[in-house]
C-alpha cells in the first residue's frame, strides 16, 4: 500500500476523505495501523471550529486523538526506545513529549515544547496537515509516529472498541485517584455524566475503598445515570429535579462530600456548587473545560472552607500506563461505556451522534471511528 486514507476537517463540520503518501520510516520513528479512534468533547469543538488557536480554527487536519493500533513499521533505534516490535498493539498519548530541557518541559508542558522540528501545541490531531508528513490524527487508516510519541503496549485480544477508551480511562484515574489521592471511606461526588464522569466512578471502584459515589446529571442523561449506577454509584442526582445541595446533605448527614470531581463542559455555575458541597478541608478537582466564561466562586467560603482546588488537564504518563494496564487485564467494567462504531465516511455523523444531533439506535456514551 503506497497511500493511506484520512477523514480531513477543513472547515466546521466538513471532513473529506482524502489520500496521503505512505510516510517513509525511519531509524527513529514508526508507522501505525490505526484500529480505532474514540472521540470526545474536544472532538466537538474542533469540528465546530471553536476549538484552539486562530490556526486551529482554518487550517486543515486530521482531527482524532484517542488513537489505538498495530505498528506496522518501526525504525531499529524506535524500536529500542519504545521496546516495541512490528505487529505490537499500542495505544498512543495525544501530547507528543518535548525535548525535556525548556520550561515548558520542565514545567510538565511538553505540549507547549518550542524546540525541534514541530510547532507548538505538539499535540496529535492539532498539528495540521502543512507539517510533514500529515498524519497527525487518529481518523485515518494510519499515523505517523514521531520519535517523541508516548506509546503503550495493549494486548492484541481486547476488543478494539475497549481498548480505544484508554483514553478517557487515564483522565478518570488522573482526577479521580491520582490527583485528589481520595482517603479510604471517602464520599466523591462526579459533576457530569459523560464518558470521562462515568470512566471516573469506574476507576473509583476499582481501584479505592471509597463510602460513597454521587454522580449528577440533566433529566436528557437518565440513561447515563441509570448506567452509573450500574457501574457501582451509590447516589444519582437529576439536577433538573432535585436541588444538587439538598441532595449532597441528605446523602452526606449535612457534613457535605469529601472530593469534588468536575467533568462538565462548559458550565461555569457548577464550579460555585462544587464550593458548596464539599465539607470542610476538601478538595476540588477542575477538570471540565468552561469555553472561556468565568466561574463566580466565593473567595470568603474557600477561605473559610479550606477547600483545596486543583486544575488537572488530561493524564500523567503514570494514568496512561495504569489505564492499559487495566484494560489489559480486565479488571473494569469500562467496556459498557461504548455505544457506536463509525468508518472513515462517517466522521461527521459521528460527531453529531456523540453531540446528540442525530440518534442512531440508542443515545450516545462513547463513540469510535474505526477506520
Amino acid at each position: 500500500m503506497s497511500t493511506s486514507k484520512a477523514a480531513v476537517w477543513t472547515g466546521p463540520g466538513v471532513f473529506e476523505v482524502r489520500e496521503f503518501p505512505m510516510p517513509e520510516v525511519g531509524d527513529d520513528d514508526g508507522l501505525l495501523r490505526v484500529e480505532a479512534c474514540g472521540l470526545c468533547g474536544t472532538d466537538l469543538a474542533q469540528a465546530q471550529g471553536t476549538f484552539g488557536t486562530a490556526a486551529d480554527k482554518v487550517e486543515p487536519k486530521i482531527l482524532g486523538h484517542e488513537i489505538v493500533g498495530i505498528v506496522e513499521a518501526l525504525g531499529q533505534q524506535a524500536s529500542k526506545r519504545w521496546n516495541l516490535v512490528v505487529g505490537d498493539r499500542v495505544s498512543v498519548e495525544p501530547i507528543l513529549g518535548g525535548c525535556g530541557r525548556c520550561e515548558s518541559c520542565r514545567l510538565g508542558q511538553p505540549q507547549r515544547c518550542a524546540e525541534g522540528s514541530l510547532p507548538s501545541p505538539r499535540i496529535y490531531s492539532r498539528l495540521p496537515l502543512t507539517v510533514a508528513p500529515a498524519l497527525w490524527g487518529g481518523y485515518a487508516e494510519h499515523l505517523y509516529l514521531h520519535p517523541n510519541a508516548v506509546l503503550h503496549r495493549m494486548r492484541a485480544d481486547v476488543p478494539v472498541e475497549t481498548a480505544a477508551l484508554f483514553n478517557p480511562f487515564a483522565n478518570a484515574i488522573e482526577w479521580s485517584i491520582l490527583t485528589p489521592r481520595p482517603a479510604p471511606d471517602s464520599t466523591v461526588l462526579i459533576l457530569g455524566p459523560g464518558q470521562r464522569g462515568l470512566s471516573c466512578v469506574v476507576a473509583l471502584r476499582v481501584a479505592t475503598a471509597c463510602a460513597k459515589i454521587l454522580v449528577t446529571g440533566l433529566t436528557r442523561d437518565a440513561h447515563k445515570l441509570d448506567l452509573a449506577k450500574e457501574l457501582g454509584a451509590d447516589v444519582v442526582i437529576d439536577v433538573q429535579k432535585t436541588p444538587l445541595l439538598a441532595a449532597v446533605a441528605e446523602a452526606t448527614g449535612g457534613r457535605g462530600v469529601d472530593v469534588v470531581i468536575d467533568t462538565t463542559d462548559g458550565a461555569p455555575t457548577v464550579v460555585a456548587e462544587a464550593v458548596s458541597a464539599v465539607r470542610i478541608g476538601g478538595t476540588i478537582v477542575l477538570a471540565g473545560h468552561k469555553g472561556g466564561r468565568p466561574s463566580e466562586v466565593s473567595a470568603d467560603e474557600v477561605i473559610a472552607k479550606r477547600i483545596s482546588i486543583i486544575g488537572s488537564q488530561s493524564a500523567s504518563w503514570r494514568a496512561f500506563d495504569l489505564a492499559a494496564s487495566m484494560i489489559d487485564a480486565a479488571t473494569t467494567r469500562i467496556d459498557r461505556l461504548h455505544t457506536h462504531s463509525y468508518g472513515l465516511h462517517e466522521v461527521g455523523k459521528a460527531i453529531d451522534v456523540l453531540a446528540g444531533r442525530v440518534i442512531d439506535g440508542r443515545p450516545a456514551i462513547s463513540v469510535c471511528v474505526r477506520p
